[in-house]
């Protein structure tokens, strides 16, 4: 289980654990490889079910899933994986996020909100989540919000070197030394959730939006 510094991607997040890697395809998209498996071979999931986005099958596309809104990640290896089906050789990844809620809170309210920002991409994040449970002890709601904002990421000279534009026999475009292109990443999140919980489980429902531009 995961519990450290959380990055714009799910790969980013997960890459520094013994054995898992990040794709990457831009400061936007990251998805986890475990042992080498990339793609179908490690499943992907929020709360146990599957992300449903079509980041398994093209490297360019993000997890739908937001890691900084999440209360663990669990990084799953060998035979534990069976459990999502038979095409997760290489291993699964769940996000716990708690967007439709399973258990009454130990506060009647209770919460977290988190700022950040960067200089070299010019980041902007900010998030909150509130969980709470009625009077009764039977009602349980979550919500949350998350907005990251970054600008191009700022690096010395051009995106290009010297040596490889004069391969290509090009010269540099004018205004883009300092900057790299297409290095920026506007997210928002949102959701939504509540649910009846009593002695002998939980029912529940949410919704959740994700947007994502890089």
């Amino acid at each position: 289980r995961l519990e450290a510094a959380k990055s714009n991607s799910l790969g980013g997040t997960v890459d520094k654990l013994p054995g898992v890697q990040s794709s990457y395809f831009g400061p936007g998209v990251g998805r986890p490889i475990i042992r080498g498996f990339d793609g179908a071979r490690v499943q992907v999931l929020s709360d146990g079910l599957g992300s449903g986005d079509v980041s398994t099958v093209s490297v360019d596309h993000a997890v739908s899933i937001e890691p900084f809104l999440a209360e663990q990640i669990e990084v799953l290896k060998g035979p534990a994986t069976l459990l999502y089906g038979s095409g997760a050789i290489g291993g699964a990844v769940n996000v716990v996020d708690g967007r439709v809620p399973e258990a009454a809170t130990a506060q009647p309210l209770q919460g977290r909100a988190e700022l950040r920002g960067g200089t070299v991409n010019d980041q902007r994040t900010g998030m909150v989540r509130l969980d709470g449970t009625s009077a009764s002890g039977n009602v349980v709601f979550h919500f949350d919000a998350l907005h990251r904002e970054t600008g191009d990421y700022d690096i010395p000279g051009h995106a290009e070197s010297a040596r490889l534009l004069a391969e290509e026999g090009e010269t540099p475009e004018p205004g883009t030394e300092g900057t790299l292109a297409n290095s920026s990443v506007r997210t928002d999140s949102t959701a939504l959730g509540v649910s009846w919980v009593g002695d002998r489980g939980f029912v529940g429902i949410g919704y959740s939006l994700f947007n994502n531009r890089y």
